[in-house]
């Protein structure tokens, strides 16, 4: 649910979504890839999550 949420504000900084995972390569060749990590906590209206955060600079 909260990849869904978070889809359309992700692409609207560059990221593109494939499987789950955002990805952008920005315009110094930075990598930064997102994980939306659902949680077996949530219940109801509540949902719990993990952002997983890789980034790559440039020469990195």
């Amino acid at each position: 649910m909260i990849k869904t949420q978070a889809a359309p504000l992700l692409r609207g900084h560059g990221f593109a979504c494939s499987h789950g995972t955002f990805r952008r390569i920005d315009e110094h060749g930075d990598a930064t890839l997102l994980d939306l990590q659902g949680s077996t906590g949530s219940w109801g209206d509540e949902s719990l999550f993990y952002v997983n955060i890789g980034w790559r600079p440039v020469g990195g």
